[in-house]
């Protein structure tokens, strides 16, 4: 079953003059809510889109009573990392070595976690 059509899952599209510009991607489980992507295109980058997705759906999650939200994201990624800190999320799990990089550079993953 693909992840779109799992039960719980919800997108939220950015459209800038009727094009794409970011999704993200989230998956309720009960009383938890998982942030499973979010992206923006490279080209509309720094313009607060990612930030506005990121607020859209916590407030959505928030709103639906979901009472925590989890993500994942790479050690390295440092201006996803500052972005979820700015909107509350901290760090509660790391898992060594998760992610393969350039020149098979490894990286961590870092658990975050958002409580409403």
């Amino acid at each position: 079953m693909g992840t779109l059509a799992m039960p719980g899952t919800r997108s939220e599209l950015a459209l800038i003059d009727a094009a794409p510009a970011g999704f993200t991607l989230t998956r309720n489980t009960g009383e938890d809510c998982e942030l499973l992507l979010i992206a923006v295109d490279p080209d509309r980058g720094g313009q607060g889109i990612g930030t506005e997705l990121l607020r859209r759906s916590t407030e959505f999650a928030k709103h639906s009573g979901i009472r925590r939200m989890f993500l994942e994201v790479r050690s390295g990624n440092t201006g996803a990392l500052r972005l979820y800190e700015r909107r509350g999320f901290v760090c509660v799990g790391q898992r060594k070595d998760y992610y393969v990089g350039e020149n098979h550079l490894r990286f961590d993953a870092i658990t975050m976690a958002l409580s409403f």
